[in-house]
C-alpha cells in the first residue's frame, strides 16, 4: 500500500474535523433528574486540589456544571457536612436566583440547602418561591422548605399559593405547607380544602386536584384533629374514610361506629373504601367487624380480611385461623398465600410441608417451580429448604440447576458458594425461565 495514501486520508480527517468543529451540535437543555439539574459541561482543564482545602467551595462549584454523576457526588459530599453550610448556600442561592438564565445552578443549590438540615434558612426559600419566574426554581424551592420544615418561609408559601398557575410548583408548595404543619398551616390548607370539597376543586382554587386536601393529611400533631371534625359533615366517602383512620391514628377512640356503617355493600359498593374501612377497624382491634365480610364473594374483601388477619394484633387476639383455613384452598394465589402467611404468623409451620415436598421433586414434579418461587420469599422461608435443594442438584441440568443456585442464594444459604463454584458461568435469567 502507497504510504502517501495514508498521509492523504490523515489530512483529510483532520479537514472533515475541523470543519465539524465550526458548527458544532448544541447540548440539549436537560431537566432535573434524581435531585440534580445537568449544566453542559464546560472545559476545567486539568484538576488540581482546592486551595486551603476549601472543599465546600469544590463541590458547589461542582454544581455549576459537570456530569449528573458528579453533581450527585458533589451533593452527598455537601450533605455530609450537615446545618454548618447552609448560610454558605444561602447566600449562593441569592447571587444565582439574579439571573434567570442560571435556573440550572439554582436548582442545584436549592436541592443541597434542601439535604443540609438548616431549617434556619426559610427566608431564602422564600424569595425564590415569591419571585422566581421559572416553575422549576419555584418547585425546587418548595421541595427544600418540605425537607427542611422551615417554618420562616411559611408567610411566603401562603402568599404564593393562591397566585401560582402552575400544577408542580403549587403542589410542592401545598406538600411545603403540610410539611411544617402547626395551626397556620392546618386553617390554611383547611379553608383550601373546604373550597375544593364544596365545588370539586373549581371556583377560586382553580384545577386544584385534591392536594390542597392531600396536604392537610400530611401534618402531624394533634392541631389537626379539629379540623378533621369540622370537616367530617361534608366529606364524601373515601375522605371521610381516610378523615377517620387519621382521627384513630390521634387517639379518637370513638369513630368505631361510624367506620361499621361503610362495611354495608349496598350502600357503599366500592371495595377500596370499604377495604379501607376495614383496616380502620383493625386498628381499633374491632375484630368482630373485621370477620363480618369474611364471607362475601367479593375478592377484594376476602383479600383485605386475609392480609389483616395476618397483623400481630389479630394472631395476638386469637380470631380469624378458621377462615384462614378455608382460603388456603383458594384457587386465587393472592389470597392463598395471605392465608399461608397468616397461619405461618401462627406458628403454623407445617403447613409449609406440601411445598416443601413438591420442591423435594424438583424439576421433575408439576408445581415444584412455583412452590419454590413461594418458598423463597422472606414471608415463607423455612430452614429445611437448602437441604432440600442441595438433594434435588444431581438430577437437575441446565437452567435448572441455576434456579436452584438463585434460589440458595436468594435465602442466603450457606450451601450456595460450594455449589456455584462446581458451575462455570451462571445464567442471570429468573427461576423457571429456559
Amino acid at each position: 500500500m502507497n504510504p502517501t495514501f495514508y498521509a492523504r486520508s490523515l489530512v483529510l480527517s483532520a479537514l472533515l474535523l475541523t470543519a465539524c468543529a465550526k458548527d458544532p451540535t448544541p447540548t440539549p437543555l436537560q431537566g432535573p433528574e434524581s435531585g440534580v439539574f445537568v449544566i453542559a459541561d464546560s472545559d476545567r482543564g486539568a484538576w488540581l486540589p482546592p486551595e486551603n482545602d476549601d472543599w465546600v467551595g469544590r463541590w458547589i462549584a461542582h454544581l455549576r456544571s459537570g456530569s449528573r454523576e458528579g453533581q450527585r457526588f458533589a451533593l452527598a459530599q455537601l450533605r455530609e457536612e450537615g446545618a454548618a453550610i447552609g448560610p454558605l448556600l444561602a447566600a449562593e442561592i441569592h447571587e444565582a436566583a439574579l439571573l434567570p438564565s442560571n435556573f440550572g445552578l439554582l436548582v442545584n443549590l436549592l436541592a443541597a440547602l434542601g439535604a443540609s438540615g438548616d431549617a434556619s434558612q426559610g427566608l431564602a426559600l422564600a424569595d425564590v418561591i415569591r419571585h422566581h419566574p421559572t416553575p422549576v426554581a419555584r418547585s425546587a424551592a418548595a421541595e427544600a422548605v418540605a425537607s427542611l420544615r422551615a417554618a420562616d418561609a411559611l408567610p411566603a408559601l401562603r402568599e404564593a399559593i393562591p397566585r401560582e398557575m402552575e400544577i408542580g410548583p403549587r403542589r410542592a408548595m401545598l406538600i411545603a405547607v403540610g410539611r411544617i404543619g402547626g395551626s397556620e398551616a392546618v386553617e390554611f390548607l383547611e379553608n383550601r380544602a373546604r373550597v375544593w370539597i364544596s365545588e370539586s376543586g373549581l371556583g377560586e382554587l382553580g384545577n386544584d386536584n385534591g392536594d390542597s386536601w392531600n396536604a392537610l393529611m400530611l401534618i402531624e400533631g394533634q392541631e389537626l384533629l379539629p379540623a378533621l371534625v369540622r370537616l367530617d359533615p361534608i366529606l364524601p366517602p373515601p375522605l371521610r374514610v381516610q378523615s377517620l383512620t387519621a382521627r384513630i391514628e390521634m387517639g379518637d377512640r370513638t369513630v368505631g361506629p361510624t367506620l361499621r356503617e361503610y362495611l354495608n355493600a349496598e350502600l357503599y359498593p366500592s371495595a377500596k373504601t370499604r377495604s379501607l374501612a376495614l383496616t380502620a377497624l383493625a386498628e381499633l382491634r374491632d375484630w368482630e367487624a373485621v370477620l363480618s365480610v369474611a364471607g362475601e364473594e367479593d375478592l377484594a374483601m376476602q383479600h383485605a380480611v386475609a392480609k389483616l388477619l395476618g397483623l400481630p394484633a389479630a394472631v395476638e387476639a386469637q380470631v380469624g385461623a378458621d377462615w384462614l383455613d378455608v382460603w388456603l384452598a383458594s384457587p386465587d394465589e393472592e389470597l392463598r398465600n395471605a392465608a399461608l402467611a397468616g397461619l405461618l404468623a401462627r406458628g403454623q409451620r407445617q403447613r409449609l410441608d406440601p411445598y416443601l415436598q413438591l420442591v423435594r421433586e424438583f424439576p421433575l414434579r408439576a408445581g415444584s417451580t412455583d412452590a419454590l418461587l413461594l418458598l423463597t420469599k422472606p414471608e415463607f422461608r423455612d430452614p429445611r429448604l437448602p437441604g432440600i435443594l442441595v438433594g434435588c442438584w444431581e438430577r437437575a441440568q441446565g437452567t435448572h440447576r441455576m434456579d436452584i443456585l438463585r434460589a440458595l442464594t436468594k435465602i442466603q444459604a450457606a450451601e450456595a458458594p460450594a455449589l456455584m463454584a462446581r458451575v462455570p458461568a451462571v445464567s442471570r435469567a429468573p427461576i423457571g425461565s429456559s
